[in-house]
């Protein structure tokens, strides 16, 4: 099949992860992969595309395809926009954002009537968040596909644990993903056998959390981000790998 991916952006995120494994699938089951992105930016998950020759198109038509796949709720106006004759999978990965960008673009919720089929990670997405958007849906077409990472065997190595349990937080800082929450929780149970690695793909830690990570550096560890492959060392060696999450997927 002649199947176009289209993302948001080439940014280092879960939802960029996510369907770059996606295509490592379809891939080895020998499928005609392309890769579209809303922002045209470069950003560092455009790179494996290319040493895997995936094209990445920066003008592209939806037509000539056997499926589309969008990704991101962002990714409604290209379900909106793509020929009827060509089936589409739409995966959804924001939960209260994502009801945000509705409001702000309802034109886009007619995708939720148009796309062939609609994934969420988790049933609470389903059931709850965007019920009211499925009303129109069988429910052999809403699917729950969680999601998860193929840690590579052996992972790489990484830092030795200094403490028993090791909790990693990888992603960008910000409120709503929660990093103060989660520093917050650690600096409570006050244990020393616990130490947290946060890994930052983007943004800033805010100034309280910052300032209780700085303050005790044995049990914190702060880490711009890494590569992929060094990423997945650091989350195999966690106890715990977890990402507390405001309003986000």
């Amino acid at each position: 099949m002649r199947i176009l991916l289209v993302n948001h952006q080439f940014i280092m995120s879960g939802a960029a992860v996510m369907l770059s494994q996606i295509a490592d699938i379809l891939l080895a089951d020998g499928h005609d992969i392309s890769v579209a992105t809303l922002d045209s930016t470069e950003g560092p998950m455009a790179q494996p595309y290319r040493d895997r020759g995936i094209p990445l198109l920066r003008d592209f038509k939806l037509r000539g395809y056997d499926l589309v796949i969008a990704n991101t709720l962002l990714a409604a106006r290209i379900v909106v926009q793509t020929e009827p004759a060509i089936p589409t999978i739409w995966w959804i990965r924001e939960t209260e954002y994502g009801l945000k960008l509705l409001e702000k673009n309802p034109e886009w919720r007619k995708a939720f009537d148009m796309a062939s089929r609609i994934v969420f990670p988790g049933a609470t997405m389903r059931d709850n968040v965007f019920q009211s958007f499925l009303y129109k849906r069988r429910p052999d077409e809403v699917l729950i596909v969680p999601n998860g990472l193929d840690l590579p065997k052996p992972p790489p190595k990484v830092e030795r644990n200094k403490r028993k349990y090791r909790i990693v937080n990888v992603g960008t800082m910000d409120r709503r993903k929660r990093q103060l929450d989660l520093i917050r929780a650690v600096d409570i149970l006050d244990r020393d056998d616990i130490e947290l690695v946060l890994i930052r793909l983007d943004g800033a830690l805010q100034n309280d959390a910052k300032k209780v990570a700085l303050a005790d550096p044995k049990r914190y560890h702060m880490l711009d981000q890494r590569s992929r492959e060094e990423t997945y060392g650091w989350i195999a060696s966690a106890f715990v790998c977890r990402e507390p999450c405001g309003v986000s997927g």
